[in-house]
């Protein structure tokens, strides 16, 4: 983890005195950093922080940017770039929901996905590992009798 002095003069994120967010992404999310199954294609310097997650799944990496913003230029506005102006899928709620419908359809839903499917694995699809995984649960579990998909 990188953390700073107190006093050094940057920005920091309005939860935390001790870790400068922008350095902090820019190093975790940078392909150079990352194992090759996880490449996000942040290759630039400030590609981490400026692809950092947004949205309801939160959207990261220039990857996910980019083919977004082909499959949004194509099905509703061609004038909007995610790559050029990503705190769109953050600040707009149609963006934001759109994006996540769109991760989904194209990284989560398959055949196997049923309605026997686990937590886990949806959790796995999404998120590549079991991060978040008993909070997960815990909503999934006070939410599923409001949901009746068939």
């Amino acid at each position: 983890m990188l953390l700073l002095k107190r006093n050094e003069k940057i920005i920091y994120n309005s939860t935390s005195d001790f870790v400068n967010v922008q350095k902090f992404a820019n190093f975790v999310y940078d392909d150079a950093n990352r194992d090759p199954n996880y490449k996000m294609g942040n290759s630039n310097f400030g590609d981490g922080y400026k692809f950092r997650g947004r949205g309801i799944f939160q959207l990261t990496g220039k990857y996910n940017y980019q083919k977004f913003t082909t499959f949004y230029q194509s099905k509703y506005d061609s004038n909007i770039d995610f790559t050029t102006n990503p705190d769109l899928v953050a600040t707009n709620i149609e963006i934001a929901v759109i994006s996540a419908l769109w991760f989904y359809e194209n990284n989560v839903n398959s055949d196997s996905i049923t309605s026997d499917t686990s937590v886990n694995e949806v959790t796995k699809k999404i998120n590549g590992g079991k991060k978040g995984l008993k909070h997960r649960k815990s909503l999934f579990n006070k939410t599923k009798i409001h949901i009746n998909c068939k």
